[in-house]
């Protein structure tokens, strides 16, 4: 089971959002989504985007007062929905019409203490830089999805279905109004990265005649025609920045890398994120329009009739994925566990 502070910040996060969801209409706004759409729209596309199999053998060292004994449980292995990351235009036009909404209004405060002046949606572009129709800014943040409450006591046993995650249901991640100094770009720290001045290296496709955007420098200002891919390439910026210890932003990481015992269970926790990678994660549209499957950013739809954003437009500015990270793990079936096989 869970420890009790663990339980307690599930609980108060829970109770947050329940608060937001009493103080709007269940309808969300045109090309939003509701918390509840979220829950649906995520188990309506667990079949294609889990990817659950059986992927190898734990081994357990099993003792009692007279001998020990080595015992196997079944390694599972598939993805969950860790977190909803959201771009959007202003907070009125959040594209979690509850949750979101709410939150950003919270935060938003703490990004004009951060600046020092009133924010505005234009970010930290000139008024130059808002008549060149290639050039993006957005707010952005990751927020744990309300799901991970349910999978924190549905695991253990003595055979595990689904593995548990530690991300708590509804907790801000990443805010971009928390980071307002780097995401806004003010302090251009993300610029000295190799990734931000040579071309070709971390984009979000294939350099030079298919990329959708880089991923370097993680700011809010991207350069994208078409708005949809704009806000994928903003999307995996914060995925890659709150997947990663140590990074030069306000955020709390994701659980990432290496393995625990959760719950009386093995787990192998999902690898940072990386572009391209199905290894790493793959994305589910939420808003404007939810999408039954999951797939990485970055695909090659120049020889197709229309983009890849086509039919994906949103009215107000504000997308919303899914982020799915693979897991594995295992049921402990001894008091020492040994190592695994996988396949």
């Amino acid at each position: 089971m869970p420890g009790l502070q663990q339980i307690s910040l599930q609980l108060l996060w829970a109770t947050l959002a329940l608060g937001a969801l009493t103080q709007r209409s269940a309808l969300a706004q045109a090309d939003a989504t509701t918390t509840a759409q979220i829950i649906a729209n995520t188990v309506a596309a667990a079949p294609s985007c889990a990817a659950w199999r059986v992927s190898g053998t734990c081994f357990w060292l099993r003792c009692s007062f007279w001998s020990c004994s080595v015992k196997t449980s079944t390694r599972v292995s598939h993805y969950n929905p860790d977190a909803v990351v959201s771009t959007f235009h202003e907070e009125a036009a959040h594209p979690w019409a509850d949750w979101g909404v709410a939150l950003s209004r919270t935060l938003r405060p703490a990004a004009t203490g951060l600046v020092g002046m009133p924010i505005d949606s234009a970010g930290t572009r000139t008024r130059d830089d808002r008549r060149d129709r290639n050039k993006l800014y957005r707010d952005a943040d990751v927020i744990g999805h309300p799901v991970s409450l349910l999978s924190q006591f549905g695991s253990g046993g003595n055979f595990t279905m689904l593995c548990p995650t530690e991300v708590h249901a509804f907790q801000p991640y990443f805010s971009s109004y928390t980071d307002a100094l780097v995401w806004r770009a003010m302090l251009p720290i993300e610029s000295l990265y190799p990734a931000a001045f040579i071309p070709g290296l971390r984009e979000i496709g294939t350099w030079p005649m298919n990329s959708w955007s880089a991923v370097y420098p993680r700011d809010g200002n991207v350069t994208q025609q078409h708005p949809a891919k704009g806000a994928a390439a903003l999307s995996q910026r914060a995925g890659d920045i709150t997947t990663r210890p140590g990074q030069p932003h306000v955020y709390v990481q994701l659980p990432t890398g290496g393995q625990r015992m959760i719950q009386g269970v093995m787990v192998w926790r999902p690898p940072p994120l990386i572009e391209r990678d199905l290894s790493t994660g793959q994305w589910q549209m939420l808003a404007p329009r939810a999408q039954p499957s999951c797939e990485v950013f970055g695909g090659n739809d120049a020889i197709l009739p229309v983009s890849w954003g086509d039919g994906r437009t949103s009215s107000t500015g504000g997308y919303a994925f899914n982020l799915w990270r693979p897991y594995s793990c295992c049921s402990r079936a001894g008091q020492f566990f040994l190592g695994a096989v996988a396949y």
